[in-house]
Protein backbone atom coordinates (compact mmCIF):
# COMPACT_ATOMS: atom_id res chain seq x y z
CA UNK A 1 0.00 0.00 0.00
CA UNK A 2 1.27 3.47 -0.84
CA UNK A 3 0.62 6.04 0.96
CA UNK A 4 0.74 9.69 -0.32
CA UNK A 5 0.72 12.97 1.74
CA UNK A 6 0.48 16.65 1.04
CA UNK A 7 -2.34 18.45 -0.57
CA UNK A 8 -2.33 16.89 -3.85
CA UNK A 9 -1.87 13.17 -2.37
CA UNK A 10 -5.09 13.56 -0.38
CA UNK A 11 -6.77 15.06 -3.34
CA UNK A 12 -6.01 12.22 -5.52
CA UNK A 13 -7.25 9.50 -3.20
CA UNK A 14 -10.55 12.13 -3.14
CA UNK A 15 -11.11 11.54 -6.78
CA UNK A 16 -10.57 7.76 -6.40
CA UNK A 17 -12.87 7.54 -4.27
CA UNK A 18 -15.49 9.32 -6.10
CA UNK A 19 -15.05 7.57 -9.00
CA UNK A 20 -15.23 4.61 -7.40
CA UNK A 21 -18.30 5.41 -6.10
CA UNK A 22 -19.80 6.84 -9.37
CA UNK A 23 -19.12 3.68 -10.99
CA UNK A 24 -20.72 1.58 -8.11
CA UNK A 25 -23.86 3.61 -8.52
CA UNK A 26 -24.30 3.64 -12.45
CA UNK A 27 -24.13 -0.41 -12.02
CA UNK A 28 -26.81 -0.67 -9.70
CA UNK A 29 -29.01 1.37 -11.97
CA UNK A 30 -27.72 -1.12 -14.88
CA UNK A 31 -28.63 -4.09 -12.98
CA UNK A 32 -32.51 -2.10 -11.97
CA UNK A 33 -33.12 -1.41 -15.49
CA UNK A 34 -31.27 -4.77 -17.04
CA UNK A 35 -34.08 -6.45 -13.98
CA UNK A 36 -36.95 -4.33 -14.79
CA UNK A 37 -36.90 -4.92 -18.61
CA UNK A 38 -35.74 -8.44 -18.59
CA UNK A 39 -38.16 -10.16 -20.95
CA UNK A 40 -39.59 -13.75 -19.65
CA UNK A 41 -37.38 -17.36 -20.39
CA UNK A 42 -38.73 -20.36 -21.03
CA UNK A 43 -36.49 -22.79 -19.34
CA UNK A 44 -39.19 -26.23 -19.41
CA UNK A 45 -42.93 -27.53 -20.78
CA UNK A 46 -43.59 -30.80 -19.43
CA UNK A 47 -46.71 -32.76 -20.30
CA UNK A 48 -48.34 -34.22 -23.76
CA UNK A 49 -49.64 -31.77 -26.50
CA UNK A 50 -52.84 -32.97 -27.31
CA UNK A 51 -55.90 -30.91 -26.99
CA UNK A 52 -56.93 -30.35 -23.66
CA UNK A 53 -54.49 -31.50 -21.93
CA UNK A 54 -52.23 -29.62 -18.86
CA UNK A 55 -49.14 -28.33 -19.67
CA UNK A 56 -46.46 -26.74 -16.84
CA UNK A 57 -44.23 -24.05 -17.96
CA UNK A 58 -41.54 -22.82 -15.96
CA UNK A 59 -39.27 -20.21 -16.16
CA UNK A 60 -38.29 -16.68 -14.94
CA UNK A 61 -39.34 -13.36 -15.45
CA UNK A 62 -42.88 -14.29 -16.35
CA UNK A 63 -44.05 -11.08 -14.15
CA UNK A 64 -47.33 -11.76 -12.81
CA UNK A 65 -51.13 -12.31 -13.99
CA UNK A 66 -53.94 -11.59 -11.12
CA UNK A 67 -56.12 -13.78 -12.25
CA UNK A 68 -54.94 -16.65 -14.36
CA UNK A 69 -57.58 -17.36 -16.15
CA UNK A 70 -58.60 -15.41 -19.71
CA UNK A 71 -61.99 -12.97 -18.70
CA UNK A 72 -63.89 -14.83 -21.55
CA UNK A 73 -62.59 -17.44 -23.20
CA UNK A 74 -64.90 -19.32 -26.18
CA UNK A 75 -64.00 -21.58 -28.39
CA UNK A 76 -68.51 -22.22 -29.44
CA UNK A 77 -67.83 -25.97 -29.49
CA UNK A 78 -70.61 -26.35 -26.99
CA UNK A 79 -72.50 -26.24 -30.47
CA UNK A 80 -74.32 -23.28 -29.15
CA UNK A 81 -73.74 -19.14 -29.62
CA UNK A 82 -74.89 -17.70 -26.54
CA UNK A 83 -73.49 -15.90 -23.47
CA UNK A 84 -72.41 -18.92 -21.74
CA UNK A 85 -68.81 -19.18 -23.04
CA UNK A 86 -65.83 -21.90 -22.32
CA UNK A 87 -64.21 -19.83 -19.61
CA UNK A 88 -66.10 -17.08 -18.64
CA UNK A 89 -69.71 -15.54 -19.84
CA UNK A 90 -70.55 -13.12 -21.91
CA UNK A 91 -72.87 -9.93 -21.37
CA UNK A 92 -74.40 -9.91 -24.64
CA UNK A 93 -75.04 -11.56 -27.69
CA UNK A 94 -77.16 -10.73 -30.62
CA UNK A 95 -78.50 -13.41 -31.72
CA UNK A 96 -82.11 -12.57 -32.31
CA UNK A 97 -83.69 -10.81 -36.06
CA UNK A 98 -82.51 -7.47 -36.32
CA UNK A 99 -79.78 -8.03 -34.30
CA UNK A 100 -77.11 -9.81 -36.35
CA UNK A 101 -78.12 -13.13 -35.69
CA UNK A 102 -75.22 -15.26 -34.46
CA UNK A 103 -75.72 -18.41 -34.44
CA UNK A 104 -73.48 -21.58 -33.72
CA UNK A 105 -72.33 -23.47 -36.90
CA UNK A 106 -70.59 -26.47 -38.73
CA UNK A 107 -70.43 -25.26 -42.56
CA UNK A 108 -67.12 -23.22 -41.33
CA UNK A 109 -65.06 -23.04 -38.68
CA UNK A 110 -61.32 -21.94 -37.63
CA UNK A 111 -60.82 -25.50 -35.28
CA UNK A 112 -62.94 -28.11 -34.03
CA UNK A 113 -66.67 -28.68 -35.11
CA UNK A 114 -68.10 -24.87 -34.27
CA UNK A 115 -67.79 -21.51 -35.06
CA UNK A 116 -70.39 -18.77 -34.71
CA UNK A 117 -71.89 -17.04 -37.44
CA UNK A 118 -73.50 -13.09 -37.87
CA UNK A 119 -75.31 -11.67 -40.64
CA UNK A 120 -74.11 -8.24 -40.33
CA UNK A 121 -77.25 -7.71 -43.47
CA UNK A 122 -79.78 -8.61 -40.50
CA UNK A 123 -77.82 -5.95 -37.99
CA UNK A 124 -74.72 -5.59 -35.74
CA UNK A 125 -73.45 -9.05 -35.34
CA UNK A 126 -71.76 -8.77 -31.84
CA UNK A 127 -69.93 -10.46 -28.94
CA UNK A 128 -69.94 -8.17 -25.72
CA UNK A 129 -68.70 -7.70 -22.17
CA UNK A 130 -69.12 -5.34 -19.69
CA UNK A 131 -66.30 -4.93 -17.73
CA UNK A 132 -66.94 -2.68 -14.60
CA UNK A 133 -65.08 1.03 -14.49
CA UNK A 134 -61.78 0.95 -16.11
CA UNK A 135 -58.83 3.08 -14.83
CA UNK A 136 -56.68 5.43 -16.77
CA UNK A 137 -53.82 3.43 -18.37
CA UNK A 138 -55.75 -0.29 -17.99
CA UNK A 139 -54.69 -2.60 -20.72
CA UNK A 140 -57.25 -4.79 -22.52
CA UNK A 141 -56.36 -7.75 -24.74
CA UNK A 142 -58.70 -9.50 -27.45
CA UNK A 143 -58.13 -12.22 -29.93
CA UNK A 144 -60.54 -13.44 -32.23
CA UNK A 145 -60.31 -15.45 -35.70
CA UNK A 146 -62.81 -14.27 -37.68
CA UNK A 147 -63.81 -15.09 -41.88
CA UNK A 148 -65.67 -12.47 -43.83
CA UNK A 149 -67.94 -13.66 -46.87
CA UNK A 150 -67.45 -10.25 -48.20
CA UNK A 151 -63.90 -8.62 -48.47
CA UNK A 152 -63.94 -5.06 -47.43
CA UNK A 153 -61.73 -3.13 -49.33
CA UNK A 154 -63.98 -2.10 -51.85
CA UNK A 155 -67.00 -1.37 -49.89
CA UNK A 156 -66.70 1.92 -47.29
CA UNK A 157 -69.22 0.44 -44.94
CA UNK A 158 -68.86 1.21 -40.80
CA UNK A 159 -67.44 -1.70 -39.60
CA UNK A 160 -66.77 -1.47 -35.95
CA UNK A 161 -63.75 -4.90 -35.96
CA UNK A 162 -62.89 -3.65 -32.06
CA UNK A 163 -64.81 -1.58 -29.76
CA UNK A 164 -64.79 0.26 -26.80
CA UNK A 165 -67.11 2.21 -25.08
CA UNK A 166 -68.69 3.56 -21.89
CA UNK A 167 -72.38 2.92 -20.64
CA UNK A 168 -73.49 6.12 -22.85
CA UNK A 169 -72.74 4.95 -26.66
CA UNK A 170 -69.06 7.70 -26.03
CA UNK A 171 -66.98 8.06 -25.91
CA UNK A 172 -66.25 5.16 -28.63
CA UNK A 173 -62.86 3.28 -29.18
CA UNK A 174 -62.77 1.74 -32.17
CA UNK A 175 -60.81 -0.07 -34.86
CA UNK A 176 -62.87 0.66 -38.11
CA UNK A 177 -63.29 0.47 -41.59
CA UNK A 178 -65.68 3.82 -41.98
CA UNK A 179 -62.84 5.45 -44.21
CA UNK A 180 -61.28 4.53 -47.65
CA UNK A 181 -58.51 2.63 -45.44
CA UNK A 182 -59.32 2.52 -42.04
CA UNK A 183 -59.10 4.55 -38.84
CA UNK A 184 -58.41 4.00 -34.95
CA UNK A 185 -60.40 7.01 -33.51
CA UNK A 186 -61.88 7.87 -30.05
CA UNK A 187 -65.50 9.23 -31.33
CA UNK A 188 -65.54 12.85 -29.36
CA UNK A 189 -61.19 12.82 -28.82
CA UNK A 190 -59.92 12.15 -32.22
CA UNK A 191 -58.11 9.86 -34.07
CA UNK A 192 -55.85 8.92 -37.13
CA UNK A 193 -56.05 7.02 -40.37
CA UNK A 194 -55.03 3.76 -40.64
CA UNK A 195 -54.46 1.16 -43.69
CA UNK A 196 -56.07 -2.11 -43.01
CA UNK A 197 -58.67 -2.53 -45.48
CA UNK A 198 -56.54 -3.90 -47.92
CA UNK A 199 -55.36 -7.13 -44.94
CA UNK A 200 -58.60 -7.94 -44.43
CA UNK A 201 -59.45 -10.73 -46.97
CA UNK A 202 -62.75 -12.75 -48.29
CA UNK A 203 -63.66 -16.40 -47.63
CA UNK A 204 -60.43 -16.86 -45.80
CA UNK A 205 -59.84 -17.19 -42.44
CA UNK A 206 -57.15 -15.06 -40.16
CA UNK A 207 -56.32 -14.19 -36.63
CA UNK A 208 -57.10 -10.42 -35.17
CA UNK A 209 -54.99 -9.02 -31.74
CA UNK A 210 -55.47 -6.07 -30.52
CA UNK A 211 -54.05 -4.53 -27.75
CA UNK A 212 -55.54 -1.46 -25.84
CA UNK A 213 -54.09 0.52 -23.22
CA UNK A 214 -56.39 3.60 -21.95
CA UNK A 215 -54.91 6.85 -21.59
CA UNK A 216 -53.57 7.88 -18.50
CA UNK A 217 -56.79 10.38 -17.34
CA UNK A 218 -58.86 13.00 -19.07
CA UNK A 219 -57.19 14.84 -22.04
CA UNK A 220 -53.81 13.15 -22.27
CA UNK A 221 -53.54 11.18 -25.47
CA UNK A 222 -50.89 8.99 -24.56
CA UNK A 223 -53.27 6.03 -24.83
CA UNK A 224 -52.32 2.98 -27.11
CA UNK A 225 -53.48 0.30 -30.17
CA UNK A 226 -51.70 -2.42 -31.32
CA UNK A 227 -53.57 -3.88 -33.95
CA UNK A 228 -52.16 -7.34 -35.83
CA UNK A 229 -53.59 -9.55 -38.66
CA UNK A 230 -52.23 -13.17 -38.74
CA UNK A 231 -49.19 -12.16 -36.85
CA UNK A 232 -47.99 -8.68 -38.84
CA UNK A 233 -48.75 -5.67 -36.96
CA UNK A 234 -50.85 -3.34 -38.95
CA UNK A 235 -51.63 -0.32 -36.40
CA UNK A 236 -49.32 1.19 -33.70
CA UNK A 237 -51.34 4.10 -32.23
CA UNK A 238 -49.34 5.62 -29.58
CA UNK A 239 -51.64 8.61 -29.21
CA UNK A 240 -54.96 7.71 -27.86
CA UNK A 241 -57.42 9.78 -26.14
CA UNK A 242 -59.68 7.67 -24.23
CA UNK A 243 -61.41 10.46 -22.32
CA UNK A 244 -61.19 14.13 -23.23
CA UNK A 245 -63.26 16.98 -21.94
CA UNK A 246 -66.74 16.50 -23.31
CA UNK A 247 -66.66 12.67 -23.76
CA UNK A 248 -65.17 12.01 -20.38
CA UNK A 249 -67.17 8.87 -19.48
CA UNK A 250 -64.87 5.82 -18.26
CA UNK A 251 -64.53 2.86 -20.53
CA UNK A 252 -66.84 -0.13 -19.36
CA UNK A 253 -67.57 -2.33 -22.47
CA UNK A 254 -65.50 -4.85 -25.10
CA UNK A 255 -66.99 -5.57 -28.34
CA UNK A 256 -66.32 -8.22 -30.70
CA UNK A 257 -67.23 -7.74 -34.63
CA UNK A 258 -69.80 -4.87 -34.02
CA UNK A 259 -70.07 -5.22 -37.97
CA UNK A 260 -72.93 -3.94 -40.08
CA UNK A 261 -73.97 -3.07 -43.64
CA UNK A 262 -72.25 -6.02 -45.34
CA UNK A 263 -74.34 -8.51 -47.28
CA UNK A 264 -71.62 -11.70 -46.75
CA UNK A 265 -71.77 -13.92 -43.44
CA UNK A 266 -69.03 -13.03 -40.64
CA UNK A 267 -67.76 -16.15 -38.92
CA UNK A 268 -66.00 -15.86 -35.58
CA UNK A 269 -64.46 -18.71 -33.52
CA UNK A 270 -61.77 -18.82 -30.61
CA UNK A 271 -62.86 -15.52 -29.05
CA UNK A 272 -60.27 -14.21 -26.23
CA UNK A 273 -60.49 -11.54 -23.64
CA UNK A 274 -58.71 -10.43 -21.03
CA UNK A 275 -57.75 -7.10 -18.99
CA UNK A 276 -54.20 -7.90 -18.86
CA UNK A 277 -51.44 -8.13 -22.26
CA UNK A 278 -50.19 -11.03 -19.89
CA UNK A 279 -50.45 -14.71 -22.00
CA UNK A 280 -49.25 -17.54 -23.28
CA UNK A 281 -48.89 -18.21 -27.60
CA UNK A 282 -48.01 -21.03 -29.52
CA UNK A 283 -46.48 -20.02 -32.64
CA UNK A 284 -45.33 -21.71 -36.28
CA UNK A 285 -41.61 -19.72 -35.67
CA UNK A 286 -38.80 -19.46 -33.40
CA UNK A 287 -39.73 -15.67 -32.50
CA UNK A 288 -43.47 -14.61 -31.74
CA UNK A 289 -42.36 -11.58 -34.24
CA UNK A 290 -42.03 -14.20 -37.28
CA UNK A 291 -45.13 -16.26 -36.51
CA UNK A 292 -47.85 -15.83 -38.75
CA UNK A 293 -49.93 -18.39 -37.37
CA UNK A 294 -50.53 -18.07 -33.42
CA UNK A 295 -52.84 -19.91 -31.47
CA UNK A 296 -53.91 -18.56 -27.51
CA UNK A 297 -53.19 -21.08 -24.94
CA UNK A 298 -55.34 -20.21 -21.79
CA UNK A 299 -53.63 -20.17 -18.42
CA UNK A 300 -55.31 -22.14 -15.74
CA UNK A 301 -52.59 -21.11 -12.76
CA UNK A 302 -49.71 -18.08 -13.04
CA UNK A 303 -47.06 -17.96 -9.92
CA UNK A 304 -44.34 -16.57 -9.23
CA UNK A 305 -41.54 -17.73 -7.56
CA UNK A 306 -38.00 -19.36 -8.34
CA UNK A 307 -38.94 -20.63 -10.67
CA UNK A 308 -42.26 -18.82 -12.15
CA UNK A 309 -44.64 -21.61 -12.90
CA UNK A 310 -47.90 -21.54 -15.62
CA UNK A 311 -50.34 -24.24 -16.58
CA UNK A 312 -52.50 -23.99 -19.65
CA UNK A 313 -54.90 -25.90 -21.36
CA UNK A 314 -52.95 -26.94 -24.85
CA UNK A 315 -54.79 -25.97 -27.39
CA UNK A 316 -53.40 -26.78 -30.80
CA UNK A 317 -56.18 -24.78 -32.55
CA UNK A 318 -55.62 -25.68 -36.58
CA UNK A 319 -51.98 -26.63 -35.98
CA UNK A 320 -51.31 -30.61 -36.93
CA UNK A 321 -49.01 -32.49 -35.58
CA UNK A 322 -45.63 -31.51 -35.72
CA UNK A 323 -42.99 -28.28 -34.53
CA UNK A 324 -44.25 -25.62 -32.53
CA UNK A 325 -42.78 -22.76 -30.00
CA UNK A 326 -44.24 -21.39 -26.88
CA UNK A 327 -43.93 -17.86 -25.78
CA UNK A 328 -44.74 -16.43 -22.79
CA UNK A 329 -45.82 -12.41 -22.94
CA UNK A 330 -45.85 -10.35 -19.68
CA UNK A 331 -48.40 -7.84 -18.98
CA UNK A 332 -45.78 -5.01 -20.50
CA UNK A 333 -45.83 -6.83 -23.60
CA UNK A 334 -42.22 -8.50 -23.36
CA UNK A 335 -41.70 -11.80 -25.32
CA UNK A 336 -40.10 -14.69 -24.52
CA UNK A 337 -38.00 -17.02 -27.03
CA UNK A 338 -39.50 -19.90 -28.25
CA UNK A 339 -39.67 -23.17 -26.79
CA UNK A 340 -39.59 -26.04 -29.09
CA UNK A 341 -42.70 -28.45 -28.64
CA UNK A 342 -43.95 -31.51 -30.47
CA UNK A 343 -47.63 -31.46 -31.03
CA UNK A 344 -49.40 -34.51 -30.43
CA UNK A 345 -46.11 -36.08 -28.46
CA UNK A 346 -44.84 -36.11 -24.40
CA UNK A 347 -42.62 -33.24 -22.48
CA UNK A 348 -40.08 -31.70 -24.77
CA UNK A 349 -36.65 -31.40 -23.83
CA UNK A 350 -35.67 -29.79 -20.80
CA UNK A 351 -33.01 -27.39 -22.53
CA UNK A 352 -35.13 -25.02 -24.98
CA UNK A 353 -33.13 -25.18 -28.45
CA UNK A 354 -34.20 -21.49 -29.57
CA UNK A 355 -32.76 -18.03 -28.59
CA UNK A 356 -34.03 -15.04 -29.79
CA UNK A 357 -34.90 -11.42 -27.87
CA UNK A 358 -38.18 -10.21 -26.77
CA UNK A 359 -39.12 -6.68 -27.00
CA UNK A 360 -39.96 -4.88 -23.95
CA UNK A 361 -43.31 -2.77 -23.00
CA UNK A 362 -45.30 -0.87 -25.46
CA UNK A 363 -46.35 -3.80 -27.91
CA UNK A 364 -46.19 -7.50 -28.57
CA UNK A 365 -43.20 -7.66 -30.56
Amino acid sequence: TVVRHGARGHLMISWGRGYMVVIRILLVILLACSAAWAAPSITDATGTFTSGQTITITGVDFGSKTTAAPLVWDTIEDGAADTTATTGTWSSVYTGAGLGSIVANTDQKHSGTYSARGDPSDGYARFMKTLGEQSGGARLYGYMWRMRTEALAGTVVNQKLWRLYPDSNKPNTVISTSTNNGVVVCEDCGGTGATIRPYLLEDQWQLEEVEFQLSSAIDQADGVVNYYIDGVQRVNYTSLMSRCTGGDLPITQFVFDNQGGLTGYIYMDDLYLDTTWARVMLGDQPTLAASTHREIQPCATWTEGTPDTITITFNPGSFSSGTAYLFVVDEDGNVSSGYEVTIGAGSSPSTPTITSGGIHGGGIR
